[in-house]
């Protein structure tokens, strides 16, 4: 900050979530953005801490202190709350995330809201639906092609529901490309996701299968989550 410049500005955000079954913890990420003044940079620090709402520490969350600080930059800032998951139903609950003793700095925005939506009342389940078929047309050519599997959930996602998927031979050769763990994500309002598999160009098996199974959602428990894909050329 110059001696002609007005302090930058510094805000926090909301951050919406589901809570997570089972076991272990969710990462609720709050931004902490700065702006400064036209022609001037942003210098300064802000002490971060949660605070209690209708979920409290440390039964639903972990309390969590920091500072975080420019220098020149503007780039936001990130403030991980982590969040308790179990396997009880219950209300939506929310916590807050209180921006306090600014240094260089005017705060605009002091509170960030914290929610954490329930995923066991009713339970959301993700899961596919029976066995699917993919088809590989012009074999034999070098066009890129995809398989795609889709998901689907009994209940629209309030937050994006992030599920992992891979994929395990049944037939050799393999004629896609294999999937350790891969990333399927349910926007919000939808109850549908799309993995999609690189299936590999050139001469091919006329069929194969492969099982495609479903681990590690971020909200609720799985239903169905294996199905054997066939892969058809044509």
């Amino acid at each position: 900050m110059t001696a002609s410049c007005a302090p930058a500005a510094v805000a926090i955000s909301n951050y919406s979530n589901y809570e997570g079954t089972g076991q272990g913890v969710r990462s609720f990420t709050f931004l902490v953005a700065v702006t400064p003044a036209a022609g001037c940079t942003a210098t300064g620090s802000v002490q971060v801490h949660t605070s209690n709402g209708t979920a409290q520490a440390p039964g639903d969350f972990q309390a969590t202190t920091t500072t975080v600080s420019w220098n020149g930059g503007t780039a936001p800032r990130t403030v991980t709350v982590p969040v308790i998951a179990d396997s009880t139903a219950e209300n939506d609950e929310g916590f807050t995330v209180v921006l306090t003793n600014p240094v260089n700095l005017v705060i605009t925005k002091q509170t960030g809201f914290g929610a954490v939506l329930d995923d066991d009342d009713p339970p959301q389940r993700t899961g596919v639906d029976g066995g699917k078929i993919c088809w590989a047309i012009d074999r034999g050519t070098n066009s890129e092609q995809t398989c795609r599997v889709a998901i689907r959930t009994n209940l629209p996602a309030r937050a994006p529901i992030t599920v992992h998927f891979r994929t395990i031979a049944l037939d050799k050769p393999v004629g896609y490309e294999p999937v350790r763990d891969g990333l399927i994500t349910i926007p919000v309002g939808s109850t549908t996701g799309v993995a999609e598999i690189k299936l590999l160009p050139g001469p091919r098996p006329a069929e194969e299968r492969f099982v495609f199974e479903l681990f590690d959602p971020s909200a609720g428990v799985l239903d169905s989550p294996r199905t054997v894909v066939t892969i058809l050329a044509k």
